[in-house]
């Protein structure tokens, strides 16, 4: 959105939306007619607001985190030998230092 504060308001006003429409269904406090008319303004459909309901409340494992299919060692392993290239790193000096000027 990079700041584009009509972006944002969009977006918020169809999480919006979808809550009093969840709220409408479960509760019942809420009229369907107020719902109907924000679903129109915001362009969401019934289906829309369970799917976006579903994914952002109530998404499974695999929904909710990126798992990487590997560990960093197993990554490193696969292009190498990882103790090849052990003494190439660390702290210290590359040359011998020198006395004097």
């Amino acid at each position: 959105t990079a700041g584009n504060q009509k972006h944002v308001r969009a977006v918020y006003e169809k999480l919006l939306t979808i809550r009093l429409f969840k709220r409408a269904e479960q509760v019942g406090d809420i009229g369907m007619e107020k719902v109907e008319e924000m679903m129109q303004e915001t362009g969401l459909t019934p289906e829309m607001c369970e799917e976006i309901y579903r994914l952002t409340s109530l998404p499974t494992f695999d929904e909710r985190f990126v798992v990487p299919p590997m560990h960093r060692e197993q990554a490193v392993e696969l292009m190498g030998d990882p103790y090849t290239f052990k003494a190439e790193t660390g702290v210290g000096f590359k040359d011998k230092p020198h006395r004097g000027l």
